[in-house]
């Protein structure tokens, strides 16, 4: 008697323009929306975005097991990078409904940014969603500190572009 195999699933959603939402700050939102705080998975997904941070993409990245998954950081980088955007945030589930980041989520961050910082990125946040629609962000609870010289060159690339 054979038993059957467990299988990761990677659902595709198709995403039209006027479905995104016109800030970042809207992403929770919108990840409830799509129902994709409720996955029984642990999912990953990188959203890109402009530097009038406006949305751009969401991609999923990585999908485990109820209690983690294993992001593979050049991959997300790379999805960061093909979409010609300098700005990305992070997104995860917690099936477990546990709302606060784990050692293992705050490693993952700090790993992600050094990344970032290297590759001349902007990560600017990582958000954990739970099944019952609260969620966390890295940023506001100061978790996540850009580096200096990411946030002077933005700050002197910004005023250029002001002249």
């Amino acid at each position: 008697m054979t038993t059957p195999s467990r299988r990761a699933e990677l659902r595709l959603h198709v995403i039209h323009e006027e479905d995104l939402p016109g800030a970042f700050h809207d992403v929770p939102t919108l990840f409830q929306k799509w129902g994709l705080h409720q996955e029984p998975q642990e999912c990953v997904w990188v959203v890109a975005y402009d530097a009038n941070m406006t949305v751009r993409t969401v991609m999923e990245v990585a999908r485990g097991s109820h209690v983690r998954a294993e992001v593979h950081i050049p991959t997300l980088l790379a999805s960061v990078l093909t979409t010609g955007c300098e700005r990305f945030m992070l997104v995860h589930n917690h099936p477990s409904r546990r709302l606060v980041p784990s050692l293992g989520d705050r490693e993952l961050t700090i790993e992600i940014m050094d990344a970032a910082n290297a590759c001349g990125l902007y990560f600017e946040d990582h958000v954990i969603l739970t099944p019952n629609g609260k969620w966390y962000s890295f940023e506001e609870h100061g978790l996540l500190k850009r580096a200096d010289y990411i946030e002077h060159s933005g700050a002197a690339r910004k005023a250029a572009s002001d002249r």
